[in-house]
């Protein structure tokens, strides 16, 4: 009987331990979080988004509007009221503590909690904090400028597949 209380005993203290070493590491991977800016930066997706979101609102509207004429003057109003609506409601579509949650608990499987305090303390120092900076101010440019090849090597690829689809399309119908 002795054996089984000590037993016990034992089991609390270390699940009570691993409890707040849990706690420890969830505390180091949130400051970790705050310190890479992951915050900041879905922030600012969300903006991003609200203004894609925008834009493809507006597309579609116009797409409605051309397809349907006659439509009465209310429907302009209406137009507004919605898009009022889809605006407000876009920015709630990405939960933040989800997004940081995710990402923390798989990143937290490929790094050790010494290599996420490490890292901590690089984004928490001057250089971290200049880097991150820096790196926003670069991320748009680059995301410019990236996505501006990449479309000009996809609309070639593209074209390339459109020309071989209307080459193989043709053959079919010339030889009935």
């Amino acid at each position: 009987m002795k054996s089984i209380s000590i037993l016990l005993t034992s089991l609390v203290i270390f699940f009570s331990v691993s409890a707040q070493a849990e706690t420890a590491n969830r505390e180091q991977l949130l400051r970790f979080a705050n310190a890479v800016g992951m915050y900041d930066q879905i922030e600012e997706q969300k903006v991003a988004l609200n203004q894609q979101g925008a834009q493809a609102a507006q597309q579609y509207a116009q797409q409605i509007a051309a397809s349907t004429p006659g439509l009465p003057e209310q429907f302009e109003k209406d137009l507004s009221d919605e898009m009022a609506v889809y605006m407000s409601n876009i920015s709630t579509l990405i939960d933040t503590d989800f997004a940081v949650n995710t990402y923390l608990n798989l990143i937290s499987k490929k790094l050790t909690m010494t290599d996420v305090e490490k890292l901590t303390e690089f984004y928490e120092s001057n250089l971290g904090k200049k880097y991150t900076q820096s790196n926003k101010e670069v991320m748009g440019p680059w995301t410019v400028t990236f996505m501006g090849d990449f479309d000009k090597k996809l609309l070639v690829h593209l074209q390339t597949f459109t020309s071989n689809l209307m080459a193989k399309a043709s053959s079919y119908s010339s030889g009935r």
